[in-house]
């Protein structure tokens, strides 16, 4: 069971109009999680990349995050914080969500997951994705999450 660091998502409240200053980091448009009323920019390095990740729809990502898998889901963290900016959380990629959810429910590790997830971007082109959370409740910092894409090679 192999695990990689994937990404880390950072909010950032009117990210429309967000630029990086100088030319460290590239922005390439992301696409919009519609389940979750957000929508995202990326910031690749190498194979892994940072997520800038805007809220469009705030009283959708609210009752999302009054969910069972909402209340540990990477963009509810932003309503947790009473939408403050900042880093929220990271992901480990993964070629076997299934096996790492075995692997935690083993050591007596609750999860949530996995989660059949996409983003859309401006053309309609979809990109597929799995997610499985830790569903400790009790925890001050989100832990990571794992991350399973649909034409992922590890």
């Amino acid at each position: 069971m192999e695990l990689r660091f994937d990404h880390i998502i950072h909010y950032v409240d009117n990210l429309k109009n967000f630029k990086y200053p100088g030319e460290i980091l590239k922005l390439s448009s992301g696409g919009k999680h519609h389940k979750f009323g957000t929508f995202n920019r990326l910031s690749f390095i190498n194979e892994n990349y940072i997520e800038l990740l805007d809220v469009e729809d705030s009283e959708k990502l609210k009752k999302e995050a009054k969910t069972e898998e909402g209340r540990v889901a990477f963009a509810t963290k932003i309503v947790q914080d009473n939408f403050k900016q900042g880093f929220k959380t990271m992901a480990f990629r993964t070629s076997d969500i299934e096996a790492i959810k075995q692997s935690l429910e083993e050591h007596h590790v609750e999860t949530i997951g996995p989660v059949e997830m996409h983003r859309e971007n401006k053309k309609g082109d979809k990109v597929k994705w799995k997610l499985l959370y830790i569903a400790d409740p009790d925890y001050m910092v989100k832990p990571p999450f794992f991350i399973q894409w649909e034409d992922s090679e590890i």
